[in-house]
């Protein structure tokens, strides 16, 4: 599959097989949408009717499943709340060196480019650099988490600890990897890696309840849902915690 996603080679479909498709779902206000959608699609098969579901390019699927708890799938679907992350974050205990690993499964990039000049232009990077993570997530928990949760995370106080080396790369298992899509061929990468997120600790606050290593380890989980670096919409930057 990979080899056929880098040298674009179109696979035929087997209509005697099952392909999964994962749907993420930020705002809770879209889940109706899609309840709905699948309530009016199951009522059309009580009636006898075998209607397309969803048509891909100009493939047509059937509908067979929807898997949404985590233990009924390959560990790529569940459902939560900004409540039970936080929730989740405060009981960590962590030790001197705690370890975060990251498996990267569809074609990841970052898109930087260097606010203070411009002399090169921008340029897509091909490593899982704890600066190019967890800063887009920490604006990413500001941008969707609710406004009494929005200080569950500092944006500085994380750019800081990662500045300083708090974080680094331990081990990794990384491949380049490339898509083509109508008019060019992205480059990115795929596979995992690890890191050590380093102590001490400094002392929470009124005004930061979590730690910088809990707040790291918060924004992990929410990249399952939400990816990481670039064009996360259209399937890439699909990121789960190993």
């Amino acid at each position: 599959m990979r080899e056929a996603e880098r040298n674009n080679v179109h696979l035929p479909l087997d209509p005697e097989k099952t392909y999964p498709v994962r749907i993420t779902l930020l705002l809770g206000e879209l889940f109706p949408l899609l309840y709905d959608a699948l309530m009016r699609f199951n009522a059309a098969r009580s009636k006898g009717q075998e209607l397309p579901f969803m048509q891909l390019g100009k493939q047509e699927f059937l509908l067979e499943e929807v898997i949404a708890e985590s233990g009924e799938s390959s560990g790529w679907a569940d459902c939560t709340s900004f409540g039970k992350l936080v929730d989740w974050a405060r009981t960590l205990r962590l030790g001197r060196v705690e370890t975060l690993q990251l498996e990267f499964a569809s074609l990841t990039t970052f898109n930087r480019a260097n606010k203070e000049s411009q002399v090169y232009g921008g340029h897509h990077a091909l490593l899982p650099l704890p600066q190019y993570i967890f800063p887009g997530l920490a604006r990413r928990w500001r941008d969707l988490a609710p406004p009494e949760m929005e200080g569950m995370v500092q944006s500085e106080l994380v750019e800081r600890y990662i500045e300083n080396e708090g974080m680094v790369i331990s081990d990794y298992a990384l491949r380049p990897h490339q898509v083509c899509f109508a008019h060019h061929a992205q480059r990115g990468f795929v596979g995992s890696c690890t890191y050590h997120l380093r102590g001490p600790d400094e002392a929470t606050s009124e005004g930061a309840p979590l730690m910088v290593r809990q707040q790291i380890l918060l924004l992990a989980h929410l990249a399952f849902y939400c990816g990481i670096g670039y064009k996360t919409a259209m399937g890439m930057g699909q990121v789960r915690l190993i």
